[in-house]
């Protein structure tokens, strides 16, 4: 049991660390298509995104992969019985 909360929290630091670099690279590449920024003003942009956007959403994605893992947990479950 305790593998498999090691492995979940392993997969949910990586998942949320992926999905920021996306979040953060996908809107300063479409500011660069649209508005044409400058790399300094790219990399601030990034840099901001990347440290902010983490600190915002942690909550909602905790929550989102601690149910997963509940409802896949509860599945094992009922497996075994």
């Amino acid at each position: 049991m305790l593998s498999s909360r090691i492995v979940s929290v392993d997969v949910f630091v990586d998942d949320f660390a992926a999905e920021s670099v996306a979040v953060a690279v996908s809107v300063v590449l479409v500011l660069d298509w649209t508005v044409g920024l400058t790399l300094a003003q790219q990399l601030a942009i990034g840099v901001a995104l990347g440290v902010l956007v983490p600190l915002a959403f942690f909550r909602y994605a905790r929550s989102l992969w601690l149910v997963m893992n509940y409802l896949v947990a509860m599945a094992e479950q009922r497996r075994e019985r």
